[in-house]
């Protein structure tokens, strides 16, 4: 799983694209209106976006686990 930050400016750059459909000058200031330092977070994921696994374990447990070392 990515870094809270990292989740953050994807669900941001997912969500401006209902209003701006391509990666124009429109779209980035609205993208940067929102959070302000997506350009870190675009780097980063660009560095370290290939580590991430993008597959997730139903298995209940592995939910439970999850969900505790999050509080």
């Amino acid at each position: 799983m990515a870094p809270l930050d990292i989740v953050d400016y994807v669900v941001v750059h997912e969500l401006v694209h209902t209003v701006e459909r391509n990666h124009g000058r429109g779209y980035w200031a609205k993208v940067e209106a929102i959070l302000p330092s997506y350009r870190l977070q675009r780097m980063w994921l660009k560095l370290n976006g290939h580590l991430l696994d993008l597959s997730f374990d139903a298995d209940p447990q592995t939910i439970q686990s999850v969900s505790a070392s999050r509080r």
